[in-house]
């Protein structure tokens, strides 16, 4: 996944358009790459839009991007699950 694209995806409180975008995907490419690029490295060697980064990086961003995913859709299973809890549970009482 490409760092622009994942910096879409998750940086959201604030626009791409705004003074400070790029500032915001820099720190959360370090955090999705686990620090193993900090933040001057993406910044000054990975060009305006990031098309310097390195191809291992672009593996490092897909996994957490999937990770995170999957995380987010777990909690709403997990919302579900309880949603449905509540329905038996009140169903079963009633009578």
């Amino acid at each position: 996944m490409e760092p622009w694209d994942y910096c879409s995806h998750w940086v959201r409180h604030i626009s791409p358009d705004q003074r400070g975008y790029r500032v915001e995907c820099i720190k959360e490419i370090e955090r999705a790459t686990l620090g193993q690029y900090k933040f001057d490295t993406i910044n000054k060697k990975w060009g305006a839009k990031f098309e310097n980064r390195p191809k291992i990086a672009l593996k490092l961003l897909e996994t957490n991007h999937l990770l995170r995913v999957a995380e987010a859709q777990l909690r709403q299973i997990n919302v579900e699950v309880a949603e449905l809890i509540d329905k038996i549970n009140k169903i079963t009482h009633s009578k």
